[in-house]
C-alpha cells in the first residue's frame, strides 16, 4: 500500500479514501492499519 499511495500522491494528486462499503468480514483492525498507513504515506490528510 505504501508504495501504491507514493506513486499516486506524486504532486499531491492522490486522494485517499476507504469505499463506501466495508464487508462485514473485514477485521476493525485491518481499517486501522489502512488509515494508519495512509497518514504515514500522505502528505496533507483531512
Amino acid at each position: 500500500m505504501k508504495s501504491t499511495i507514493g506513486i499516486l500522491n506524486k504532486n499531491g494528486g492522490y486522494i485517499f479514501a476507504a469505499a463506501h462499503c466495508i464487508q462485514e468480514d473485514v477485521p476493525p483492525q485491518n481499517l486501522v492499519y489502512m488509515f494508519e498507513a495512509a497518514r504515514k504515506s500522505g502528505k496533507k490528510l483531512a
